[in-house]
């Protein structure tokens, strides 16, 4: 009787050590990955010369975001199409010293001086990673799952929260965020989420002409 006993506080007293270290191995696994996504990106977000495409589906829109970025001037182009009334937005917005926006909606065109439009930047996927307390890096370390996985041909990472019912693929070569899914994914399964975000890059490849300002005597400015 008395080994028994005994043989149940060790395992009391082990089982938790197991699971502790699991946790652990996990979380610091988890860091090390982050880390060096963290470190390849570093390059990119400093990047003056730019192009991202960020595509944006939901049940009942589509709509493409093409942010061309060439030193000091930036060109945003936006198309959105709607599933409910089938109509078509372009928007095209200049950034330099200010914010311009010629819209065409349907064909009718008109410039707004006036816009505050925000340009579509490089991502920084890692910021949850990076909070001041140390309590709240390993907190998100914790929640957070990472898998390789292969998406057309590029290896990648599957990073998932599992409180915030949310995922992201970045590139492992890069550290680029490829997709964000606002819901919970496994890509294996084929789950369907509500919104889904693709992102494309290209850089030092923007010349002048990508950035030039369309023809304003096509639209009529907004009063």
């Amino acid at each position: 009787m008395e080994k028994i006993k005994s043989s149940i506080k060790k395992i009391l007293v082990i089982v938790p050590l197991i699971l502790l270290v699991l946790v652990i191995m996990q979380i610091g696994r988890n860091y090390v990955i982050i880390r060096s996504l963290k470190e390849k990106l570093d390059q990119y977000l400093e990047s003056n010369n730019y192009y991202i495409r960020k595509a944006i589906s939901t049940y009942n829109t589509y709509r493409v975001f093409d942010m061309y970025k060439k030193d000091n001037k930036g060109k945003l182009i936006e198309n959105s199409f709607s599933l409910e009334d089938f109509k078509d937005i372009e928007r095209i917005t200049m950034f330099e010293d200010k914010v311009v926006t010629y819209e065409d909606f349907d064909g009718n065109k008109k410039i707004d001086e006036n816009s505050t439009v925000a340009e579509v930047v490089i991502l920084n996927p890692y910021s949850l990673y990076s909070k001041d307390s140390e309590v709240n890096i390993l907190d998100e370390l914790f929640k957070t799952s990472i898998k390789s996985i292969d998406y057309n041909g590029r290896p990648c990472y599957l990073i998932n929260n599992s409180l915030k019912n949310e995922g992201m693929l970045v590139e492992k070569s890069t550290g680029l965020l490829v997709k964000l899914y606002k819901g919970f994914i496994e890509l294996d399964n084929g789950n369907k989420v509500e919104t889904e975000y693709r992102y494309y890059y290209e850089f030092d490849k923007v010349t002048d002409n990508d950035v030039k300002e369309p023809n304003q005597l096509d639209y009529m400015k907004n009063q």
